[in-house]
C-alpha cells in the first residue's frame, strides 16, 4: 500500500511534513499497513484538519525488475477501466502546547437532559439545571435559538437535519466556553459563525427543510441554499472535534 497525507484545513499552519517510514513489521504482517510521519508546527497552539488515504498496489514487473503501481492504474492500463482501490481517513489534530491549566471540554451529553425528564423527574431537572447556571452560567429554562427553541430542548433529541445537527454541538460548545474550556485553533471564530448562520433569519426560514436527503438537496439547490448546507456540516465537524478533544473518560454518565 502507499500512503497519501495531506492537511485540508490549517496547511498555513504546518511548517514540515517527513514520512519516518512503516511501523517496525506492519508490512510483515498480513492484513495490515501502517506508515510514521512527523509533523512540525509553526506554532505550539495550532489546530488542523488532516486526511490520508490508503491505495492499494501490486507488484508487477518489468523487463525483469519488480515494480509496484498503484491497484488503479494497474486496472486502467490493462483495459480494467477507472476501478478504485483506495480508502480516506479524515482526522483533526490539536496541539495546546504544554498548558497546566488546559480545561478539557466536555461532550454533548455532559450537558443534555434525558427526555422526559422535566415533566417525570422533576429533582433530575433541577440538577441539570444548577450544572447550567453554576458550571455556565446560563438558565436551561430561556436560553435559545430561532423560533424559541430553547437550548435544552435541541440538546435533548438526536439531530436528524443539518441546522440541528449543528445547533446541537453549538450549544454543547457554548456551555463548555461558560464553564471555562480552553478555546483553541479556530474554535472562537467557528462559533461566532455558527452563532451568526444559526440565528439569522434566512436560515431559520428553512431549518427543518436543510437534511441531507436527496429530494430536499434537490429542492435546496432551486432556491439555492446549498451553500448554506455545506457551511453548516463543516461548521458542526469543527465544533464537534473541540468538544470531543479530550478522552472518552470524561464523557458524561447519567445523572443518578
Amino acid at each position: 500500500m502507499n500512503f497519501d497525507w495531506k492537511a485540508i484545513k490549517g496547511r498555513d499552519q504546518i511548517k514540515d511534513v517527513k514520512v519516518l517510514g512503516p511501523d517496525h513489521g506492519s508490512y510483515s504482517d498480513p492484513g495490515f499497513a501502517g506508515e510514521c510521519i512527523k509533523v512540525t508546527f509553526k506554532r505550539e497552539d495550532t489546530a488542523i484538519k488532516g486526511k490520508v488515504t490508503a491505495f492499494d498496489k501490486f507488484v508487477e514487473f518489468v523487463n525483469g525488475e519488480r515494480k509496484l503501481i498503484t491497484a488503479e492504474k494497474w486496472f486502467k492500463k490493462n483495459g480494467y477501466g477507472d476501478i478504485k482501490s483506495r480508502d480516506s481517513l479524515k482526522f483533526p489534530l490539536y496541539i495546546a502546547g504544554c498548558d497546566p491549566e488546559f480545561v478539557c471540554a466536555r461532550s454533548p451529553g455532559y450537558w443534555q437532559t434525558p427526555v422526559g425528564t422535566k415533566e417525570d423527574k422533576p429533582q433530575l431537572f433541577e440538577k441539570r439545571k444548577a450544572k447550567w447556571a453554576n458550571e455556565a452560567g446560563v438558565d436551561i429554562e430561556t436560553k435559545e435559538l430561532c423560533d424559541g427553541e430553547l437550548w435544552d430542548d435541541i440538546l435533548r433529541v438526536t439531530p436528524k437535519d443539518a441546522y440541528h445537527r449543528l445547533a446541537f454541538q453549538y450549544i454543547a460548545a457554548r456551555l463548555n466556553e461558560g464553564m471555562g474550556a480552553t478555546l483553541f485553533g479556530d474554535i472562537e471564530l467557528s462559533l461566532d459563525v455558527a452563532e451568526a448562520l444559526l440565528t439569522s433569519d434566512d436560515i431559520c426560514d428553512v431549518k427543518s427543510r436543510i437534511t441531507d436527503s436527496d429530494y430536499v438537496m434537490e429542492a435546496l439547490e432551486a432556491e439555492g441554499l446549498t451553500d448554506f448546507f455545506t457551511t453548516l456540516e463543516q461548521l458542526k465537524d469543527d465544533i464537534e472535534s473541540f468538544n470531543t478533544f479530550c478522552s472518552p473518560d470524561r464523557e458524561n454518565k447519567e445523572l443518578e
